[in-house]
């Protein structure tokens, strides 16, 4: 990404009416200065990469992310004070404190903004940048819950992070590819999902897919079951095989990989004699 667009100027625009500076102190810029750096180095070795490849409307998208999770990195050791409009970076005996509970809240309000909108920025390479997808980004567009976020067990309402969420995923995966969809039929469902080309209707295939992952994750939490057992796959697996005639390119791939181990050989009686039966 570049970042030559962050300057003095544009740290106020990112971070508007929440910063005022006195004249003789050192200026908000050079005191995020370090943790501006951070915050890059971060999101390009989580999220992007090192390649500069999005748009200039997509990069000061990514900018206000990094500003913000290097404001959030800094608020502690910044020089905080309330003020009438705020809290403010100013050095002065009649300027109260700000609280430690204001501190963490705007901690806690700058590092929301952060995970919410580093999800988006993700969607957003998926859906535009295949250069993405194909390489930093496969570490999100190998699975199907790839949300940086984490991902909610629905019955437990815990929220696993992703990158414990994303071992289980590779291997179910691979496990469905091995023993049901082929490896074929799972690499297009999964490269459309991620592109933004899934056919109409097919992305009741992908929320199936999603809640299979999340089902047998939860299992695994609950009753250490293992996430690849085949007769369980099968259990959920089948509802989607079944469903693939509505998508005629979907089956023509799957019938090309795996059709022929889901035929049976009609029973012919080859036997004389009426007794046999």
């Amino acid at each position: 990404m570049k970042t030559d667009k962050i300057t003095p100027e544009t740290i106020k625009n990112f971070v508007p009416n929440l910063l005022t500076e006195v004249e003789g102190e050192r200026s908000l810029f050079d005191k995020l200065s370090p943790f501006l750096e951070s915050a890059r180095l971060w999101l390009e070795s989580e999220y992007l990469g090192p390649d500069d490849f999005l748009s200039d409307i997509h990069n000061d998208y990514a900018l206000k992310i990094l500003v913000a999770k290097a404001f959030a990195d800094a608020v502690p050791s910044l020089d905080l004070v309330v003020t009438p409009t705020g809290m403010g970076v100013i050095s002065t005996d009649n300027m109260a404190p700000a609280s430690k509970e204001r501190v963490e809240r705007l901690i806690a309000s700058l590092n929301g903004y952060v995970r919410s909108n580093i999800s988006v920025l993700v969607d957003v390479c998926r859906q535009h940048y295949p250069e993405w997808r194909s390489g930093f980004g496969r570490k999100f567009c190998d699975i199907f819950l790839y949300e940086p976020d984490g991902v909610k067990m629905s019955l437990d309402k815990v929220l696993y992070e992703f990158d414990y969420v994303r071992p289980f995923c590779v291997t179910i995966e691979a496990a469905m590819a091995d023993f049901f969809f082929g490896h074929s039929l799972m690499t297009r469902i999964r490269s459309d999902f991620h592109a933004g080309t899934l056919p109409p209707g097919a992305m009741d295939l992908i929320q199936e897919i999603r809640m299979i992952e999340i089902t047998l994750i939860g299992e695994h939490e609950r009753y250490s079951f293992p996430v690849d057992d085949r007769n369980r796959l099968w259990y959920y697996c089948r509802r989607i095989i079944s469903r693939l005639i509505y998508f005629p390119e979907y089956k023509e791939i799957w019938e090309a990989d795996k059709g022929s181990s889901f035929k049976s050989d009609e029973f012919h009686n080859d036997i004389k004699g009426s007794f046999y039966f």
